[in-house]
């Protein structure tokens, strides 16, 4: 069912949870070597439809949704152990 812009989600459940929480583990275990990344999922009326995996990924989406920054020591550790340098 389409949501109208301005509808409130919170409170709101997603149909298709725990297939949507199935896919998605899934996906990123095929594509393991990409140890940060994101994925872009559809839920249709027949269930959760992967449309991409993207490597790496913004910051900005889950630091709003959460309300605070997510460079914690442990963000910050799993980025040094993986080869990145520079953040």
């Amino acid at each position: 069912m389409p949501t109208r812009i301005g509808t409130q989600l919170i409170g709101q459940k997603l149909p298709h949870w725990d297939a949507l929480l199935e896919t998605a583990t899934r996906a990123a275990r095929l594509f393991t070597p990409v140890k940060y990344q994101s994925l872009d999922i559809a839920i249709t009326a027949k269930g959760p439809v992967v449309i991409e995996i993207n490597t790496g990924g913004g910051f900005d989406l889950p630091q709003n949704a959460a309300g605070k920054g997510m460079l914690t020591d442990e963000v910050l550790d799993f980025f040094h152990s993986n080869g990145v340098t520079r953040i």
